[in-house]
């Protein structure tokens, strides 16, 4: 009963710790801010509409015109905890799911604290000084500024169990710690943030080299690395085939620098709100102000000096420590620019070396929790200071607008003026409805909130705001407003412009009323005045299908920006088509008519009558998983109108049935549930072989 106890106790008093920490969050209507209810909410709706449907969220129609959802890595579709939260949400009521979110982000600040705790006794600490190190870690200045990006957080939680599994993988038991290996780095991938799992991934590289040197021990981790990329690919697969289709491909062209923690947020380490980042509204650094928050209690520093000095005994943290430190920079310094001016300009612009803020921060936690054991040499002492560096950094770092704010003071929260407003949702919701499917929105001031809650609000948006938009929807976005093939979110500038019919916008959305006879209000019809906004019609919007009577053949997506650009284009009476062959066609006769059965995130069915052949064009983007049936035969699908699907038709009445089925996520899923079955029976082997010898012995 007593270990029972000594092992329980620990675990309680960190999970104390994050509950005083996170205690307005938990118990006074707190919520963390920014990202959490901005970018990963909307997400969080979509995914639990999936399940209520009985589905997996593969494909989101109220982004973008369309846009693939498990695909995006960001999503962490199969990560278990965001799985856990979305099923709740489904099951309990949506309108739990931001406090599920946030229950997953203390969650896994907790399970920093407790893997942190037993890497520190893996590393030979006492009791107590491995909480402190765990306290450290898992209240210092990573976790308590960079809530609101849920996905590093659960990332950097798994750090201290991956550098524990390379710890712990001596001679005889490099399998089982292996296995442990792969897995952990498959949570890491399974979590959405790339940026920080390439981090812990790099840290446990070097934490295997300095604990086990070269050779057997870098061929160990390979190895658990490829276990942990078999393990994970029914997320890498599609993620790697949307990276080759979205904006993200072209980072090279608007990031010309690594990046990195600017030098003077080391100071943050003992004195917090030096740069004032306590206060956003004053708050003028030119960098994110939640990488300028370093503070790990001041306690926590000077014990990490003193494990800092005992060199000899300590060289392997501190060369750790001191490695991450520098990584974390990036090229803020003279000697990180030189590192990163010898590496290719790909490389270069694929790291984001600020992300490895959390392994410095843990080298920092761990050589705090060595000083203790240093210099304090009673226990009680070692008590005391643990305690003393948890009320430091409660009191210092809890309740900042980092990690909890009221939601009046949230400005995400004050821009989804819907949630305020709850007469103002069922208004659009009518406007949009008056047809099947529903016309779609977009924006020409102040419409970033509609387009990141579209999943929420259930209010299809032409535009979004996410960092792995489809490169074809931006170049079709391009047609009627300025700017770079890698943005992410551009308003309309020219509301008349023909592009914008054939995405099926009816409705435009303003800060302030248009003037009256500029340039900016053509052809709009003012339909109605809400709270921080106005509302325009734009009666030449097309349907979301319709049949054309002419094709206009291209190669490739430049040719068909191209057109789709040119004055003459004329969406109704023609579809700009790549892969048709090399001569335009006129179809015989008028256009026939089209009306739509189902129309599913995933499915789509619409009957067709035409006395001639026709070419059906929609406005639902395009993307390789789609497939077509006309009929119940299957159906060559066309990139129309340079982002969109279309299909040709015979003469007569049809049933054309469209349906997402990505092969990558099939492949992935099969080499994952290979892999994982692999796993399970490698892991069970020796435990059925140390327990026949056991009886043995026994």
């Amino acid at each position: 009963m007593t270990g029972l106890i000594r092992r329980i106790a620990p675990c309680l008093l960190l999970l104390a710790e994050v509950i005083l920490f996170f205690r307005l969050n938990l118990f006074a209507g707190y919520g963390i801010p920014w990202d959490l209810r901005g970018f990963h909410l909307p997400r969080a709706y979509s995914y639990s509409d999936a399940l209520l449907r009985g589905e997996l969220p593969l494909w989101d129609p109220y982004t973008y015109c369309g846009r693939p959802f498990q695909a995006n890595i960001q999503t962490a579709v199969f990560y278990p905890p965001m799985a856990a939260a979305a099923s709740l949400g489904s099951l309990l009521g949506q309108q739990h799911l931001f406090h599920l979110l946030q229950l997953n982000v203390i969650l896994h600040v907790f399970l920093a604290g407790l893997f942190a705790y037993w890497l520190a006794l893996g590393l030979k600490l006492s009791l107590p000084s491995a909480l402190l190190a765990a306290t450290v870690y898992m209240l210092g200045g990573f976790f308590a500024a960079h809530g609101q990006h849920m996905g590093a957080v659960a990332i950097a939680a798994w750090l201290p169990l991956a550098l524990l599994c390379a710890l712990r993988a001596q001679a005889g038991t490099r399998l089982r710690w292996g296995l442990a290996l792969a897995a952990v780095l498959c949570m890491t991938v399974l979590a959405g943030f790339t940026p920080l799992t390439a981090a812990v991934w790099a840290a446990a590289f070097l934490f295997v080299l300095l604990q086990h040197g070269r050779g057997r021990g870098a061929a160990w981790f390979l190895a658990c690395c490829a276990g942990a990329v078999l393990l994970a690919a029914v997320q890498l697969l599609p993620s790697i085939e949307l990276n080759g289709h979205s904006i993200a491909q072209y980072r090279t062209d608007w990031l010309q620098s690594g990046g990195g923690v600017p030098p003077a947020a080391l100071l943050s380490l003992l004195i917090p709100n030096i740069h004032g980042v306590f206060d956003p509204s004053t708050y003028r650094y030119p960098f994110d102000l939640t990488f300028m928050y370093l503070y790990s209690g001041l306690l926590g520093i000077v014990l990490a000096g003193i494990g800092l000095v005992h060199l000899r005994k300590n060289w392997r943290l501190v060369l750790f420590t001191l490695i991450a430190g520098l990584a974390m920079l990036g090229d803020q310094t003279p000697l990180g620019r030189w590192l990163y001016s010898l590496l290719p300009q790909p490389v270069r612009t694929g790291l984001y070396p600020e992300f490895t803020e959390p392994v410095f921060l843990l080298g920092l936690a761990l050589l705090a929790g060595l000083g203790s054991d240093q210099v304090l040499r009673r226990f009680t002492w070692r008590w005391a200071a643990v305690l003393l560096c948890a009320a430091d950094l409660i009191l210092v770092s809890s309740g900042r607008p980092m990690n909890g704010m009221p939601p009046e003071r949230d400005p995400v929260h004050q821009r989804h003026v819907l949630d305020g407003r709850p007469e103002t949702l069922p208004r659009l919701r009518g406007l949009a409805e008056e047809a099947n499917p529903p016309w779609r929105f977009d924006s020409v001031t102040g419409g970033e909130t509609f387009a990141a809650s579209a999943p929420k609000f259930l209010l299809p948006n032409a535009n979004g705001n996410d960092p792995m938009a489809l490169a074809r929807i931006i170049q079709v976005r391009l047609a009627f407003t300025r700017g770079e093939r890698w943005g992410r979110f551009y308003e309309v500038q020219d509301p008349r412009s023909p592009v914008l019919d054939l995405l099926n916008v009816r409705f435009l959305i303003s800060r302030d009323r248009l003037g009256a006879g500029t340039s900016t209000d053509g052809g709009l019809l003012l339909r109605g005045e809400f709270p921080g906004f106005v509302v325009y019609e734009r009666p030449s919007a097309l349907p979301r299908f319709w049949l054309v009577e002419r094709v206009r053949p291209v190669q490739g997506l430049q040719q068909a920006a191209s057109a789709l650009r040119s004055p003459g284009f004329n969406p109704v009476q023609e579809a700009i088509v790549e892969g048709w062959g090399n001569q335009a066609s006129s179809l015989a006769g008028p256009p026939g008519r089209v009306r739509v059965l189902r129309y599913e995130p995933g499915r789509i069915e619409l009957e067709t009558e035409a006395p001639h052949p026709q070419f059906l064009v929609s406005s639902e983007a395009h993307y390789p998983g789609w497939r077509a049936y006309v009929d119940g035969t299957p159906a060559p699908l066309y990139y129309t109108n340079a982002a969109f699907r279309g299909l040709s038709l015979p003469a007569g009445r049809h049933v054309v049935r469209m349906e997402f089925r990505p092969r990558t996520l099939l492949m992935g899923a099969a080499l994952s549930l290979a892999a994982w079955i692999i796993w399970l029976l490698c892991w069970i082997r020796p435990r059925r072989r140390d327990a026949k010898l056991a009886q043995i012995g026994g």
